[in-house]
């Protein structure tokens, strides 16, 4: 096995648009994803079993096993949406490549005309404002439809550059397919311990403005205020940390005198 699409339904859809959630930068489209999936609840009609994922089972509470795989949703809205939410990247170029090749080959079939992809930009300080997104287009003619919402485009290419992986390989490989493609990164400050939730509302937020749909941020904001409180606390920790570090510094300088 290299990949393998799973149907449970047959699922059909007239200029659809797909939408991903994988891991990446804050793991922000994980969230955001994660997040929509959740709260809306859209049907469950596929699975992507690939070996180019990690040879690793996860267990859940409840003793079962969990394999590491892609899953394909399907959410009505004013466009049928086509969303799909990956457990792993693939963990080798060529596994990036079939991956992409088989998932565009898969939503164009069942009638996806647009694919938009999100991830994070990492920045390396906590910002004091809603975090920027950044653009990026199969074809300029898009750069317009997406500006409306807030999409900055113009800083893109200095400010970004290139995109790693499937997010931005899906969105350029689009147009081979004959879709249309654009990627998006959100500001992020990744941490190595929790997701960047308040990077995963932006996207968030930018996506039901693009499918006009209504979501419910309480919990998502739960999970922003949860985590701000954490990151003081470290911050607050680091602090003391490095006060104790000084005193000790210069009590063993003075013994050195």
């Amino acid at each position: 096995m290299v990949v393998k699409i799973v149907e449970f339904k047959k699922i059909r859809v007239k200029d659809g648009i797909f939408i991903e959630g994988m891991p990446g930068v804050g793991n922000v489209a994980m969230v955001a994803i994660g997040n929509l999936i959740e709260e809306l609840k859209p049907l469950h009609f596929a699975d992507l079993l690939t070996s180019h994922f990690n040879s690793i089972v996860l267990i859940k509470p409840n003793a079962e096993i969990q394999i590491l795989k892609g899953s394909f949703y399907y959410l009505k809205a004013k466009r049928d949406v086509i969303i799909y939410f990956g457990d792993q990247q693939a963990n080798t170029p060529e596994g990036t490549f079939e991956l992409i090749n088989e998932i565009l080959k898969y939503i164009k079939k069942i009638g996806v005309k647009e694919v938009l992809t999100f991830g994070g930009l990492q920045v390396s300080e906590i910002i004091n404002r809603p975090p920027k997104i950044y653009g990026a287009v199969s074809e300029e003619s898009l750069k317009k439809k997406y500006e409306k919402y807030g999409v900055i485009f113009d800083e893109t290419s200095k400010r970004v550059g290139s995109i790693i992986g499937a997010i931005g390989m899906l969105a350029g490989y689009a147009k081979y397919y004959g879709l249309y493609g654009a990627s998006f990164l959100v500001e992020s400050v990744p941490t190595h311990f929790v997701p960047d939730h308040r990077g995963a509302k932006a996207l968030l937020e930018l996506i039901c403005k693009i499918l006009e749909i209504e979501f419910d941020f309480k919990k998502l904001d739960k999970k922003i205020r949860e985590q701000e409180e954490l990151l003081e606390k470290l911050k607050m920790r680091t602090t003391l940390k490095e006060v104790e570090e000084e005193k000790e510094e210069k009590k063993r300088l003075e013994y050195i005198q």
